[in-house]
């Protein structure tokens, strides 16, 4: 089933690619395409799911697939995120194995369009943390 869903996409997310769309892969590490398929689906970032990153500090087995997927992503050449980070133990883990992107209440809890314009405006470094 996965396979033929792979297969639908692959058209459409290669259409898009073309038009220039920069298209990820949320929740990576849950349930995604085999590793074969990545090259074919014309994406470029991957997002690591939150249940992936929420045991990431204390669980090996949790830690050795998250830092194993970053590097598989690195050398496919895409760019990396992760989501749910709650803490700055994931945050620092996650950041040493190479993520790119940290998103979760760790930085900041979720934001209306008006109130993250403002929060933009008034503290810009927000977005850097």
């Amino acid at each position: 089933e996965a396979i033929e869903r792979v297969a639908e996409l692959t058209r459409p997310l290669a259409a898009l690619h073309q038009m220039g769309v920069r298209v990820a892969l949320a929740d990576f590490g849950a349930a995604t395409p085999a590793v074969a398929d990545l090259g074919r689906l014309c994406v470029e970032s991957i997002k690591l799911d939150r249940r992936l990153v929420r045991d990431v500090v204390l669980d090996p087995e949790s830690r050795s697939r998250a830092t194993a997927l970053l590097r598989l992503a690195r050398a496919l050449g895409l760019s990396t995120a992760a989501v749910g980070i709650e803490t700055e133990a994931q945050a620092e883990l996650l950041r040493g194995a190479g993520c790119e992107i940290l998103q979760g209440y760790r930085f900041h809890r979720p934001l209306e369009v008006d109130a993250l314009h403002a929060a933009m405006q008034s503290a810009p470094a927000m977005l850097a943390a």
